[in-house]
């Protein structure tokens, strides 16, 4: 058996600010020496809460999608990773 659920739709974070947020990604890993996708996953396992889900009685911990973040989560988010390169002597400007 199956359940679909219809809600509202919640506007995310701007895609300036995702494609921000990717950059920074993208720039940390080559300064430390990471796949860009490694370095999203690693980060995101530092500053995001995880979320349990049950799954068939088992509690699972995820992280969180930063896709599905709205804009201030989003925003938050890109602050405590730009912290995070600061921290390792990795200056990224905001135009």
């Amino acid at each position: 058996m199956y359940e679909i659920s219809i809600k509202k739709h919640v506007k995310g974070g701007s895609t300036e600010s995702k494609n921000f947020y990717r950059l920074c990604v993208r720039i940390i890993a080559n300064e430390l020496g990471y796949d860009p996708e490694e370095m999203h996953q690693a980060l995101k396992k530092m500053y995001l809460s995880p979320k349990i889900v049950n799954i068939n009685g088992r509690d699972v911990e995820i992280t969180p999608s930063t896709t599905e973040m709205n804009q201030e989560e989003v925003s938050a988010y890109t602050e405590r990773v730009l912290q995070f390169a600061a921290e390792q002597g990795i200056e990224i400007g905001r135009n």
